[in-house]
C-alpha cells in the first residue's frame, strides 16, 4: 500500500509548499484515511448483520436536505408545466411523507455516497427472503407500509458522518412528521443511525434525533489524530497560510479539520481546504470535491499507522508508554492500550473506546470481551484490581543480558592471599 506523500500526485502536491512547510504538509497528507468502496460495502453489511436492531426495520439512505428540496421543486415544476393550476412554495422546513418527500424519492445528484449507499440498501434487502419481513426497502417505507408491517426501527444509513449536520437535518425532517413523532414518543419505533465512519464531534449533534448510533470505525480529525499540541498548531497555521481567499474554509466545514476520505463519494467539505484547493499555479491533490481516479487506485484502503505508545501517553501512563516504545509485551499492546483508557476515565461504550484508540469498533468489542472474561474490567468498563495489577506488571521493563561464554584465562593465576 502506497503512502500518500510517496505517490506521484502527493509528491507534486507537496511541491506547492515552501521548504520549511513541507514536513508539516507531509504530516497532514499522510494522516488521511482513505476508505475503499469494498471496505465501506462489507463494513456496512457486516455492521447491519451484527447489530441487534429492533425489527421489522426500514433501511433509509441518508440524503442532503438541499438535494431533496431541489428534486421536489423539479418534480413540481414538471407537474405544473402542462396544468393551469399552480402549486404553492415548499415549506421552509421539509416534512417527510408530505409534499412528495418519500425515502425513495429519485434524486439526480446521487452518483456519490447517496447512490452507493442506496445500492447497498437494496442489496441487503434483496439478500433476505421476501417472507422474512425483518428489512423494509425504501420503496416500501411509506407511512401505510410502515404501519402495515409494524415497523419497529427506522435505520438511516450512510458511509461517513463528519460534523453530523447533514444527518441531523435529514432525520429532523422525519421527526417533523406527526405520525413518526407520535410512534417514537410511545416507544413504538426507534431511530437508528448506521455509518461506516463517524467523527467524534457528531455524537453530540445526533444525540437528540437518534436512539442508537453505530459505526464501523472512528473518523479522526487534526484534533483527535494523536498529534502533539505543537503539531496541531503547525497544521492549523499551514492550512490558514495556504488557504488563499478561502480562510473561512481553511480547516473545513465548521473548522472541524476532518481527515477521512471515502472513494465511494465526493470529498467531504470538512477536509482542510488545502487538500481540496484547485486553481492556477497550484498542483491539486483532490480536485475540489472530485476524487481523482489515480488516487482511488493508489490509496483506496490506506490507513495511517497509529503510535500506540502515544495513545497511552494521553492517559498519563508514561511508564507504560515507554514499555510499549521498547516493544515490551508486543503481542498484547492493543489490550493494554484499551485497559489504560479504562483506567484513566471509564468509557461509556465500545464506540467511545474506538474514538480514543482509533481502533475499529469490532476490534474494540473483541478486546473488551477478552478483558471482561479475564476479570480486568467489569460490565461497566471500569478497571478491576486484577486489571490494575496487569497494568503495573506491564510497566516493568525487563532487561535481558545476552549469554556469553566465559573467556579463557590468558595467564597464570596467582592467589592474592592465604587463608
Amino acid at each position: 500500500m502506497s503512502i500518500p506523500s510517496q505517490t506521484e500526485r502527493g509528491a507534486t502536491w507537496l511541491s506547492n509548499f515552501d521548504t520549511e512547510d513541507q514536513d508539516t504538509a507531509r504530516l497532514l497528507l499522510d494522516s488521511l484515511r482513505v476508505a475503499s468502496s469494498d471496505e465501506v460495502r462489507f463494513g456496512l453489511a457486516d455492521l447491519l448483520r451484527r447489530k441487534d436492531v429492533q425489527r421489522p426495520a426500514a433501511l433509509i439512505p441518508i440524503r442532503g436536505v438541499d438535494d431533496v428540496r431541489q428534486a421536489l421543486e423539479h418534480r413540481r415544476a414538471s407537474a405544473a408545466a402542462g396544468s393551469t393550476s399552480t402549486l404553492g412554495p415548499l415549506p421552509e422546513h421539509l416534512v417527510a411523507f408530505e409534499d412528495g418527500f418519500t425515502p425513495d424519492l429519485p434524486i439526480s445528484a446521487t452518483p456519490g455516497s447517496e447512490g452507493f449507499v442506496g445500492t447497498q440498501v437494496r442489496d441487503l434487502v434483496g439478500m433476505r427472503p421476501k417472507d422474512d419481513g425483518d428489512w423494509i426497502a425504501p420503496e416500501h417505507a411509506s407511512l401505510e407500509g410502515l404501519r402495515s408491517r409494524r415497523c419497529r426501527s427506522l435505520v438511516f444509513v450512510t458511509d461517513y458522518i463528519g460534523s453530523g449536520t447533514q444527518v441531523y437535518d435529514y432525520i429532523s425532517a422525519y421527526l417533523r412528521n406527526r405520525t413518526i413523532r407520535s410512534w417514537r414518543s410511545y416507544h413504538l419505533i426507534e431511530i437508528v443511525i448506521v455509518s461506516f465512519a463517524q467523527a467524534n464531534i457528531a455524537s453530540t449533534t445526533l444525540e437528540s434525533v437518534s436512539d442508537e448510533c453505530h459505526f464501523v470505525e472512528p473518523a479522526a480529525s487534526i484534533y483527535t489524530r494523536g498529534w502533539d499540541e505543537s503539531d496541531v498548531e503547525a497544521v492549523k497555521a499551514l492550512c490558514l497560510k495556504y488557504a488563499k481567499d478561502r480562510t473561512s474554509q481553511a480547516l473545513g466545514y465548521g473548522g472541524s479539520g476532518g481527515l477521512f476520505l471515502s472513494t465511494v463519494s465526493s470529498a467531504p467539505n470538512n477536509l482542510p481546504w488545502v487538500l481540496r484547493r484547485t486553481g492556477k499555479n497550484w498542483h491539486s491533490f483532490i480536485e475540489g470535491r472530485r476524487i481523482p481516479a489515480e488516487l482511488t487506485n493508489e490509496l483506496g484502503g490506506y490507513q495511517p499507522p497509529d503510535d500506540l505508545a502515544t495513545l497511552v501517553r494521553t492517559t498519563g501512563q508514561a511508564r507504560l508508554a515507554r514499555a510499549l516504545d521498547l516493544r515490551h509485551r508486543a503481542s498484547s499492546r492493543e489490550p493494554l492500550v484499551v485497559l489504560a483508557h479504562c483506567y484513566s476515565a471509564p468509557p461509556q461504550n465500545a464506540q467511545e473506546v474506538a474514538h480514543r484508540t482509533h481502533m475499529e469498533v469490532p476490534r474494540v468489542e473483541a478486546i473488551l470481551k477478552f478483558l471482561r472474561a479475564s476479570g480486568f474490567i467489569d460490565e461497566r468498563l471500569r478497571i478491576t484490581p486484577a486489571g490494575s495489577g496487569q497494568l503495573r506488571s506491564a510497566k516493568q521493563i525487563r532487561r535481558w543480558a545476552p549469554a556469553r561464554p566465559l573467556e579463557e584465562p590468558t595467564g597464570t593465576y596467582y592467589p592474592q592471599q592465604l587463608r
